[in-house]
């Protein structure tokens, strides 16, 4: 995995306009996003590689911090936590580091078990999850905590956000009854750029 830039000089070398065309406001995902995108193409320009599609996914779920309303909780790390394999390599660690969320330092975390996630606002569940992921998410159960994942069929079987491929761009569906149960708003905006949005838990209707 190559280095990248994630210090907030670096970022701060590309910054969202006041707006965006067509009126929009640029305080979006897809802002924020593209920030972090535009430094990973200047560092991947040179190798002449295009960001791959874990590196995009590390974007977006850093960025999904930013348009999660969590409950009240004690102040303390913004723990995005990792369970399973990880997809990432350390592209999730550069972006994240030196980095807050509300006020709160962010910290990247690898856990062994669902059990493991006290203290965690976002959970990754890698592919190996994929046979345990019943079990993961019973474990869960209704803690406050925006549940990723690439796994086939994650949000209909009652998890939050799945990434998919969609003629090869990085898109996601939401599962909306699954944040509301855990007790998780979710932005508008977050929402509007979504692939699919699932109203009812587990049911996948559309």
């Amino acid at each position: 995995m190559r280095s990248l830039p994630t210090s907030s000089a670096a970022r701060g070398q590309v910054r969202c306009p006041r707006r965006l065309r067509f009126g929009i406001p640029a305080d979006t995902l897809f802002c924020h996003l593209l920030v972090l995108l535009v430094v990973l193409v200047t560092v991947v320009d040179a190798h002449a590689q295009k960001p791959t599609a874990s590196e995009v996914e590390a974007a977006y779920v850093y960025n999904f911090a930013k348009y999660v309303r969590w409950p009240p909780h004690n102040a303390g790390n913004f723990d995005i936590c990792i369970l399973g394999n990880d997809p990432f390599g350390n592209a999730l660690d550069q972006i994240a580091h030196g980095e807050q969320i509300d006020g709160e330092p962010l910290a990247i975390r690898r856990i062994r078990s669902a059990s493991d996630t006290l203290g965690c606002r976002i959970l990754f569940l890698g592919s190996s999850e994929s046979k345990r992921l019943e079990q993961d998410i019973t474990l869960l159960g209704t803690r406050p905590i925006l549940t990723v994942s690439d796994i086939n069929d994650f949000a209909r079987q009652g998890a939050t956000i799945q990434f998919v491929n969609d003629n090869g761009r990085v898109r996601f569906v939401i599962n909306r009854s699954a944040a509301e149960k855990c007790g998780l708003a979710l932005s508008s905006e977050l929402l509007k750029v979504a692939k699919l949005v699932l109203p009812d838990n587990r049911l996948g209707r559309e």
